[in-house]
């Protein structure tokens, strides 16, 4: 099983913290291009290293997806 849960509360949380720092935006354009700038910077801080545990669940992935 692949578990995304964790990583979806953590931009849901980065990006309520991002829009709490500022309390007003001129328009909304302006908060979108913020929220997406705040996005970009924590994907490049948090995901920079690669998975290394993939390469194990690889293999069975490959093997079961072959059968179908």
């Amino acid at each position: 099983m692949i578990y995304t849960t964790n990583w979806i509360e953590r931009l849901n949380k980065e990006i309520r913290r991002t829009t709490k720092i500022r309390n007003s935006f001129p328009n909304p354009d302006s908060a979108m291009n913020l929220v997406c700038a705040s996005l970009m910077d924590f994907e490049q801080k948090t995901y920079k290293y690669p998975v290394t545990a993939f390469y194990k669940v690889k293999d069975i992935l490959d093997v079961k997806l072959d059968r179908l």
